[in-house]
């Protein structure tokens, strides 16, 4: 598919994707908020992975007054006596490293045996984190983060399970706020702030624009990210042709960048190249 940007196109798209710094990314992520769509788990994940004991609790089942979020959660309420599955769906670790696991955990003095565990069939299970220390008391707390395994980088598709091994006592475990959190293992390069973007020699591996230049603009897996300048006006016709390549125009944050396209030259994406333009930054 190609992507042909010139003047005319005034349309802002603003990415909702959340990034840590400047090399991490949130690559998956559920909060549990309740919907209409979804009553006992989330509607994007597949309910026949899930056991019964597992649902979505609005906080009316635990009444717990104080939780790390005051919010809807992951419910396991332990009443059979099985091994109870929360099976995610499905994400992609494609392009990315240093992978961890991270969420917040309400465990009792009596919640069984908790084991996170990954796939990239929805078949084969790996255990790579067990949790058994129950506090003193019922409470809320920010599990520390878990590294998934490297056997679960550069997956198209990826799923996360949480299993409790469960007694039917009645002593729940409940999770919130769940994120995936990734490094980004393919080369990125910054603007540095002047000159022709479709130059080579105006982008590097810096933050500031400086170090290791990009060899090319065909190369596949590459990120350009527009920062270092509150303007940028493209002076001859740019084309990133790499499979999956990226250009980013700000970062929502620190960065905002207006990036004007004369009516004379274009800005073309192909191959799958993609353009982001964050909130606070315009084309």
């Amino acid at each position: 598919m190609k992507l042909n940007f010139t003047k005319k196109l005034i349309a802002v798209v603003f990415v909702l994707t959340a990034f840590i710094g400047k090399s991490q990314t949130t690559i998956f992520t559920e909060t549990f908020t309740p919907s209409p769509t979804y009553s006992f788990n989330p509607a994007n994940w597949d309910q026949s992975k899930i056991t019964d004991d597992w649902f979505v609790d609005d906080n009316t089942f635990l009444g717990d007054p104080s939780p790390v979020t005051p919010s809807a959660h992951a419910l396991c309420a332990d009443g059979t006596g099985t091994l109870e599955i929360l099976q995610t769906n499905s994400f992609s670790t494609v392009g990315y490293t240093s992978i961890t696991v991270q969420w917040n955990e309400y465990r009792t003095p009596g919640s069984g045996t908790l084991d996170l565990r990954y796939s990239t069939n929805g078949t084969n299970w790996i255990t790579f984190a067990t949790f058994t220390t129950n506090p003193s008391s019922p409470q809320w707390s920010a599990v520390t983060p878990v590294l998934l395994p490297s056997g679960a980088e550069g997956k198209s598709t990826v799923y996360l399970r949480w299993d409790v091994s469960t007694t039917g006592n009645g002593f729940p475990i409940a999770l919130d706020d769940i994120n995936v959190i990734a490094q980004n293992s393919l080369p990125v390069y910054y603007y540095d702030g002047s000159g022709d973007l479709a130059d080579e020699n105006n982008w590097g591996s810096n933050t500031d624009g400086t170090g290791t230049r990009p060899p090319n603009f065909v190369n596949d897996g590459q990120t350009f990210r527009l920062h270092n300048t509150a303007a940028a006006t493209l002076v001859a016709a740019w084309n990133i042709q790499g499979n999956n390549s990226k250009l980013e125009i700000g970062d929502g944050t620190a960065n905002n960048v207006n990036l004007t396209i004369p009516s004379t030259l274009a800005l073309t994406l192909t191959n799958n190249a993609a353009l982001q333009v964050f909130g606070g930054s315009t084309l």
